[in-house]
């Protein structure tokens, strides 16, 4: 990774360790306005392409795809930037995944906040679509200090949710999700001599995102940039409910019933203003915070 592009390196047998050959170019570009190049790089497929989604500490994700069939081959030197917003907003370790049992994909992305790291997500229809704010800054991520139970670290930094299968899909499940993460007690340390070590966090209320009937939008006013296309949306306000129950039910303006143990996912009534690309997004409702 770095100014001059990502590399590669292919093993020819999975069992053996000393096969690893030399390093090839994954990708040849750099990334507009990054100070360190590209960084923190995810390959992630569908059934026709292989995706590649890179950050570069500076506020935006980038994205590049080439046809499966061509891996792992260079996904040349242009990219495409699918997300802006403040370096602090939108900072590095973005990683993306397919939901099991929707045709949504998940994407998340570390933040720099007040109190420490945190993970923002989005969702889109496809990996080569547009994607949506789901979850929202610092005081409502999808994954921080302000909604897991841990004390004895303020970041939840370069997390990464474990998988439901082992294929190029990265597939996770909504109803049984858990982030292995870096995390930290305060230090003056130099960056690259902090104490991190790892933990890990499963999700206290699961659920399913639904889609339909709400408009995707942004918790604070800081949004997240596609492209040109400014709306402003207010969205319903519906009751939270958390079930150890096969059946989950509320009393607002919408009502789920799902065969796993989930919670159902709200957004409190606020009113604010997105910016997206022309190109129509999912919408519905998503979780202002979750309990890890």
């Amino acid at each position: 990774m770095g100014e001059s592009g990502l590399m590669k390196c292919i093993r020819t047998w999975l069992t053996r360790i000393l096969s690893w050959g030399a390093a090839q170019p994954l990708y040849t570009g750099g990334a507009a306005g990054a100070p360190y190049g590209p960084i923190d790089q995810t390959v992630i497929a569908d059934d026709v392409n292989m995706y590649l989604f890179f950050a570069g500490d500076d506020g935006s994700i980038y994205r590049q795809s080439m046809p499966i069939g061509n891996f792992p081959g260079s996904f040349g030197n242009v990219s495409q930037t699918i997300l802006t917003n403040t370096t602090e907003n939108l900072f590095e370790a973005v990683q993306v995944y397919k939901l099991k049992g929707q045709t949504k994909w998940l994407m998340i992305v570390e933040c720099e906040g007040a109190v420490g790291r945190y993970f923002r997500s989005f969702t889109a229809a496809n990996l080569n679509g547009n994607f949506t704010e789901l979850s929202g800054l610092e005081s409502a991520p999808f994954a921080g200090k302000t909604n897991t139970k841990i004390t004895w670290s303020e970041d939840i930094s370069h997390g990464d949710l474990i998988r439901s299968t082992n294929d190029q899909t990265f597939e996770v499940d909504p109803c049984s999700l858990q982030m292995l993460f870096q995390g930290r007690a305060n230090s003056t340390a130099d960056y690259n001599d902090l104490p991190y070590r790892p933990g890990l966090i499963t999700l206290q209320n699961p659920g399913p995102v639904q889609y339909g009937g709400g408009s995707s939008s942004s918790s604070s006013s800081s949004s997240t940039t596609l492209k040109t296309v400014t709306s402003t949306a207010t969205s319903t306000p519906t009751t939270k409910a958390t079930s150890t129950s096969h059946s989950t039910s509320h009393s607002s303006t919408h009502s789920s019933t799902h065969t796993e143990t989930h919670r159902t996912w709200h957004r409190p009534s606020h009113t604010t203003t997105t910016t997206h690309t022309s190109e129509a997004a999912p919408t519905g409702y998503g979780p202002p915070h979750y309990t890890w």
